[in-house]
């Protein structure tokens, strides 16, 4: 059997990372909350879901990675190993990583989580 890469997981969703890129699926209770709750803001639904797992982990979702200084205009996505330094900029190591939507401006990766269940978010 070969080894998972599931770096993260809840009861909500699980984030496996692969050579280009994440895999982000959706638990049937995560699918179920955010459909109940998609006629809302499906971008703050997605951040209670992922709370534990950003919480506990070097893991944050971006609405907009341009807004985060990354320079992908306004892509949503995934980072791993970013944050602030006593300085307040912003900023990563050697092995933080960036994940994003290489779709944004057709679809949002949190819609084709609902719809299909998981998501490839592209590896910068």
């Amino acid at each position: 059997m070969g080894k998972q890469n599931i770096t993260e997981s809840n009861e909500y969703l699980s984030l496996e990372v692969q050579d280009n890129g994440l895999l982000v699926t959706v638990t049937s209770e995560g699918k179920e909350f955010l459909e109940e709750n998609i006629e809302n803001d499906y971008f703050a639904k997605f951040e209670e879901i992922f709370e534990s797992i950003m919480t506990n982990s070097e893991w944050e979702f971006h609405r907009d990675l341009g807004n985060s200084g990354f320079g992908l205009t306004s892509a949503d996505g995934l980072t791993n190993g970013y944050g602030y330094n006593d300085d307040g900029e912003y900023e990563g190591h050697e092995d933080s990583q960036v994940y994003f939507n290489s779709d944004y401006a057709i679809t949002s990766f949190i819609e084709e989580l609902i719809s299909e269940g998981s998501y490839f978010l592209n590896k910068a």
